[in-house]
């Protein structure tokens, strides 16, 4: 993705948001080792601003194993989550799930397997009073 221009990806984007009118945007971490999530933040980013789409309320991003831990920008303060969201009673269909995806998953230590997402849900779950959860970083909220 890095090799399109970025106005290329924004207005692929804006349509999209302006036709589903979502209330929440979840974007990947901008400082993470992938290349395309760098690319595909900054793209929305571009898409969602509140004077152009007023029903956007709330931007969030989140953490992907083997990208978010990887992005080590000496200039970056890192992930640093502030919502949590329980999923102990999904953890295991979310593992079966990212199962189907054979070629984004490997056998642990590979930071995207069972073992380790578990544990990534388990010290989610430590730091918000859960057994597993997920971690976001609240960009903005708009309440009225």
């Amino acid at each position: 993705m890095d090799a399109l221009p970025l106005g290329q990806l924004i207005g692929a984007i804006s349509p999209v948001i302006n036709r589903i009118a979502p209330q929440w945007v979840y974007v990947p971490y901008r400082n993470d080792a992938h290349s395309d999530h760098q690319v595909v933040f900054d793209a929305v980013m571009s898409a969602t601003k509140s004077f152009r789409y007023p029903f956007i309320k709330r931007l969030m991003t989140y953490e992907t194993l083997s990208e978010t831990d990887f992005g080590l920008k000496p200039e970056d303060g890192g992930f640093r989550p502030n919502i949590y969201v329980d999923i102990s009673q999904h953890l295991d269909k979310k593992l079966d799930i990212l199962d189907i995806f054979s070629s984004e998953m490997g056998e642990f230590p590979f930071p995207r397997s069972r073992k380790a997402l578990s544990a990534l849900a388990a010290l989610r779950g430590v730091q918000s009073n859960a057994e597993a959860a997920e971690a976001f970083m609240l960009l903005k909220e708009i309440n009225q």
